[in-house]
């Protein structure tokens, strides 16, 4: 890391979805932001080889894939080459949070999947989030980070910046 022309990767933007990696992420959304790179975060996946490699029957050949814990990503994604336009994908605010909070610079948050579980409310057919999930995204707007929510990348994008006070109240 040392050198004035040593540059790092860029996170083009973090997609959370618990489902990590399917066709329409790993095709469409790469494609729309030019992301050569996945890397997907996530404590229990990170360990397990054999759903990895499932996932990866999802990724275009172009497309590179990676699996981290969220302390291995805190110390990897700064080390990736300056080449890759990552798009990093959870399945929770929480692991987004954490890497934050361990200096990861997110520019953009699309919420795409988060299963609805006792004690979250529904925001859309697709994106249930409780109260911590409310003051995770409440500290990203404070932040500056963009957010919106669209499983799609052509589909209208619904900023949830402005209108975050709405989904709490």
């Amino acid at each position: 890391m040392k050198g004035k022309n040593w540059r790092m990767s860029t996170i083009k933007m973090a997609h959370i979805d618990d489902h990590f990696i399917h066709g329409q992420v790993a095709t469409r959304w790469c494609e729309a932001l030019e992301a050569n790179l996945i890397v997907v975060v996530n404590d229990d996946l990170a360990s397990n080889k054999m759903r990895q490699g499932l996932l990866d029957m999802a990724v275009p050949d172009k497309i590179n894939s990676r699996y981290y814990s969220v302390e291995k990503a805190i110390k990897q994604i700064p080390l990736i080459k300056e080449d890759k336009q990552i798009l990093l994908i959870t399945a929770t605010l929480n692991d987004i949070n954490q890497l934050v909070e361990g200096g990861i610079v997110i520019p953009r948050i699309n919420l795409g999947s988060i299963a609805f579980e006792h004690g979250k409310r529904h925001l859309t057919n697709s994106l249930s989030l409780d109260e911590h999930d409310f003051s995770i995204l409440e500290s990203f707007v404070q932040l500056g980070i963009e957010i919106d929510s669209k499983t799609q990348p052509e589909d209208e994008s619904q900023a949830l910046t402005s209108k975050l006070d709405h989904f709490i109240n």
